[in-house]
């Protein structure tokens, strides 16, 4: 049985990853409730593509850092491609904006 100091860290750690799970669920379904009920056309590749990047870019910079986005776009965006390009570039503008 783990000793009781073990058990507060192990609580500790639990509910770090519970934060951590629970941030991009927050920026995901608010970024997707608004890009339901927007009127703009093109949910890929789009003028409404363009708004969910630039929607979620500002949610983040602004609940949580700007510098954030480099991280996002490092990890999510595969350089090279012209349509990651596109939204590295509608990312950017989003943590301008938060």
């Amino acid at each position: 049985m783990p000793s009781k100091r073990m058990r507060h860290w192990l609580r500790k750690l639990a509910l770090l990853a519970l934060v951590l799970a629970t941030y991009p669920t927050f920026v995901l379904t608010y970024t997707g409730s608004h890009v339901l009920q927007s009127p703009l056309p093109g949910g890929r590749h789009g003028p409404l593509d363009a708004y969910r990047h630039t929607l979620a870019s500002a949610v983040v910079a602004y609940t949580f850092d700007a510098r954030a986005i480099d991280l996002v776009n490092g990890v999510m965006e595969r350089h090279g491609r012209r349509s990651n390009a596109m939204d590295i570039h509608n990312n950017l503008i989003g943590a301008g904006i938060g």
